[in-house]
């Protein structure tokens, strides 16, 4: 079984097309980076917590993040999560959740 029927490509002579184009992905994902402020860099490279809670009752999210903002934790991200009585709950780096 034959895929193709000509096997001569030729590669080195397309090279020119192929560093053009790798050359204007490479500036449009840097100039997409500096027009955005930086990259969105996440937990895992910031540093921080992220805590899964189970409640045995549905949790007002509104309700836990007033409690959160009392802790004095910062930046707390709080998303609904699974059930109705899941929530993730992400801190920065110098908050802890007591």
């Amino acid at each position: 079984m034959r895929l193709f029927k000509n096997t001569n490509y030729d590669f080195l002579g397309k090279r020119k097309i192929a560093i053009t184009i790798s050359l204007v992905v490479i500036v449009a994902g840097l100039l997409s980076i500096a027009v955005k402020g930086g990259l969105n860099l996440s937990i895992d490279f910031t540093g921080g917590t992220i805590a899964q809670l189970k409640f045995e009752e549905p949790v007002d999210i509104s309700e836990l993040r007033s409690l959160l903002q009392e802790q004095d934790l910062g930046n707390v991200g709080i998303v609904a999560f699974g059930d109705e009585n899941e929530v993730l709950i992400k801190t920065a780096a110098s908050g802890t959740i007591v």
